[in-house]
Protein backbone atom coordinates (compact mmCIF):
# COMPACT_ATOMS: atom_id res chain seq x y z
CA UNK A 1 0.00 0.00 0.00
CA UNK A 2 1.72 3.65 -1.10
CA UNK A 3 0.83 6.83 -0.01
CA UNK A 4 1.06 9.94 -1.91
CA UNK A 5 1.54 13.20 -0.50
CA UNK A 6 -0.19 16.09 -2.88
CA UNK A 7 1.52 19.51 -2.50
CA UNK A 8 3.21 19.22 0.99
CA UNK A 9 4.58 22.32 2.25
CA UNK A 10 6.20 20.87 4.95
CA UNK A 11 9.68 20.08 3.62
CA UNK A 12 9.58 24.20 2.27
CA UNK A 13 12.19 26.72 3.32
CA UNK A 14 12.26 30.09 1.98
CA UNK A 15 15.10 32.86 1.72
CA UNK A 16 14.49 36.01 3.14
CA UNK A 17 14.10 37.84 0.21
CA UNK A 18 11.29 35.77 -0.70
CA UNK A 19 9.90 36.24 2.57
CA UNK A 20 10.80 40.13 2.44
CA UNK A 21 8.92 40.36 -1.12
CA UNK A 22 5.70 38.31 -0.14
CA UNK A 23 5.20 40.76 3.07
CA UNK A 24 5.32 43.90 0.68
CA UNK A 25 3.02 41.94 -1.64
CA UNK A 26 0.76 41.47 0.88
CA UNK A 27 1.33 45.71 1.99
CA UNK A 28 1.37 47.45 -0.71
CA UNK A 29 -0.91 45.03 -3.97
CA UNK A 30 -4.39 45.95 -1.25
CA UNK A 31 -4.83 42.19 -1.97
CA UNK A 32 -5.84 40.12 1.27
CA UNK A 33 -3.30 37.58 3.48
CA UNK A 34 -5.43 34.74 2.34
CA UNK A 35 -5.13 36.12 -1.70
CA UNK A 36 -1.13 36.31 -1.20
CA UNK A 37 -0.67 32.93 0.41
CA UNK A 38 -2.70 31.61 -1.99
CA UNK A 39 -0.90 32.95 -5.17
CA UNK A 40 2.70 32.42 -3.43
CA UNK A 41 1.69 29.08 -2.39
CA UNK A 42 2.54 29.23 0.81
CA UNK A 43 0.31 28.85 4.32
CA UNK A 44 -1.56 31.95 5.81
CA UNK A 45 0.01 31.51 9.38
CA UNK A 46 3.66 31.57 7.66
CA UNK A 47 2.87 34.51 5.87
CA UNK A 48 1.23 35.96 9.30
CA UNK A 49 4.68 35.17 11.01
CA UNK A 50 7.00 36.77 8.13
CA UNK A 51 5.04 39.79 8.52
CA UNK A 52 5.30 40.34 12.58
CA UNK A 53 8.92 39.54 11.80
CA UNK A 54 8.99 42.37 8.97
CA UNK A 55 7.03 45.00 10.72
CA UNK A 56 8.95 44.30 14.40
CA UNK A 57 5.98 43.50 15.76
CA UNK A 58 6.71 40.94 18.28
CA UNK A 59 3.91 39.59 20.43
CA UNK A 60 3.78 41.16 23.73
CA UNK A 61 4.75 38.47 27.09
CA UNK A 62 2.05 37.79 28.70
CA UNK A 63 2.81 38.99 31.69
CA UNK A 64 2.69 42.93 30.19
CA UNK A 65 -1.24 42.87 31.96
CA UNK A 66 0.40 42.27 35.13
CA UNK A 67 2.97 44.72 34.87
CA UNK A 68 0.34 47.71 33.79
CA UNK A 69 -1.45 47.10 36.69
CA UNK A 70 1.49 47.54 38.82
CA UNK A 71 2.47 50.35 37.40
CA UNK A 72 -1.06 52.32 37.31
CA UNK A 73 -1.42 51.03 40.99
CA UNK A 74 2.05 53.33 41.72
CA UNK A 75 0.98 56.34 39.85
CA UNK A 76 -0.89 56.76 42.88
CA UNK A 77 2.40 57.91 44.48
CA UNK A 78 3.10 60.42 41.99
CA UNK A 79 2.54 63.96 42.02
CA UNK A 80 -0.20 65.19 40.17
CA UNK A 81 1.52 66.74 37.17
CA UNK A 82 3.03 63.69 36.76
CA UNK A 83 -0.30 61.92 36.72
CA UNK A 84 -2.12 64.29 34.66
CA UNK A 85 1.17 64.34 32.11
CA UNK A 86 0.71 60.56 31.74
CA UNK A 87 -2.87 60.61 31.67
CA UNK A 88 -2.42 63.22 28.42
CA UNK A 89 -0.79 61.05 26.42
CA UNK A 90 -2.83 58.11 27.34
CA UNK A 91 -0.77 56.23 28.99
CA UNK A 92 -2.60 55.77 32.53
CA UNK A 93 -6.35 56.17 32.67
CA UNK A 94 -7.94 59.13 35.15
CA UNK A 95 -8.71 57.54 38.72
Amino acid sequence: MSTTVKNSKMARRYGEEFKRQAVELMIHSGKTQRQVARELDVSEYSLNLWKKAYLGQQAQPRSMPMLHKRIIAHTECLPGRIVALLVAVGRVSPC
